[in-house]
């Protein structure tokens, strides 16, 4: 549990040095990233997307390492950002 938090703490930091006004406005708004990001994180995506796209994210855990899943985070918040 205490990878889980701070794996939240550092997308949270990542959120805000990538996407300051991403930030900005998830605290206007009081919401906690992590409120998503735990399932995300969890169950490495698996009811996020398709089977191929999670057989891809999967490989790419598996030989890059926990990295992943922070870019595929922040592509997913950036492409939901508007």
């Amino acid at each position: 549990m205490v990878g889980v938090i701070t794996d939240h703490n550092i997308l949270n930091m990542l959120i805000e040095e990538k996407m300051p006004d991403l930030h900005y406005h998830l605290q206007d708004c009081f919401f906690e990233p992590k409120i998503v990001t735990f399932q995300w994180f969890s169950c490495l995506f698996a009811y996020n997307f398709s089977f191929e796209v999670i057989a891809r994210i999967w490989d790419l855990f598996f030989l890059k390492g926990s990295k992943i899943l922070f870019r595929i985070s922040l592509a997913i918040l950036h492409i939901m950002r508007p």
